[in-house]
């Protein structure tokens, strides 16, 4: 196994087939209003979330993760009535093939689909980060701009979250809002572990739904959950 933390040797000397990626991703969100309570609700946004990326040439798995300090105390994860959540994304290039496991209500649900199109611009601006040789790559996509730096030194076409497509593993990306570029995200990579050992499985748990069948099924979850909420309030 090769561990690469901060990219100090360049990655051509390697033999590169699967990887695990972790990336750190900030929100920055501009709210209106310029109270404590505006500020604080900001900074909460802008809290690190961390992200893990297993994979290869063609297929990956993705999943956020938690960083517990040593000095930190149990998690605490609170529950609220209706919250969904993504639990892993999947994808194979090979098969066109894309899955994410979901839980909503303590259900899970797998939702099958194809990998999004992206019409990426590649651009021959460069740069190095960490050492590695780095090219750019442009994206306007509902009135969303997306900046990527890739390397084609590591074979993926993987990346995080929607940054994927690309000839090169994502070292860095950033998401703005085009008619509100103080609301923009970042994702940088933080390590790289290489090791033809790394197993990732596709997802199997869960009723499979297709995309606009899930949508469908949560629109119907959504209207029953407001006339459950809307029945209590009438009986007090």
């Amino acid at each position: 196994m090769k561990t690469l933390l901060l990219f100090l040797v360049p990655f051509s000397v390697f033999a590169q087939d699967k990887f695990k990626a972790e990336y750190e991703r900030r929100y920055f969100i501009k709210i209106d209003g310029n109270t404590e309570q505006h500020r604080m609700m900001e900074e909460q946004f802008s809290k690190p979330v961390y992200i893990e990326l297993l994979g290869d040439e063609n297929q990956c798995s993705l999943k956020e993760y938690e960083k517990v300090k040593n000095s930190q105390g149990p998690a605490v994860t609170m529950q609220v009535m209706g919250m969904e959540k993504d639990l892993e994304t999947y994808l194979d290039f090979t098969k066109n093939e894309s899955l994410v496991s979901k839980e909503l209500d303590g259900k899970l649900f797998l939702i099958s689909s194809t990998i999004p199109k992206n019409d990426w611009k590649l651009t021959r601006e460069t740069k190095k980060i960490n050492g590695f040789d780095v090219k750019k790559a442009i994206l306007e996509k509902n009135v969303i701009k997306h900046e990527v730096w890739y390397s084609t030194q590591i074979k993926s076409k993987c990346g995080p979250d929607e940054a994927i497509g690309l000839p090169g593993l994502v070292l860095e990306y950033t998401r703005t809002h085009i008619e509100k570029p103080d609301n923009y995200s970042t994702y940088k990579l933080t390590n790289l572990v290489l090791d033809n050992s790394l197993k990732y499985n596709k997802p199997t748990k869960g009723k499979v739904f297709t995309e606009q069948e899930y949508k469908d099924y949560r629109a119907e979850f959504d209207k029953r959950l407001s006339e459950s909420i809307q029945q209590g309030i009438d009986r007090e």
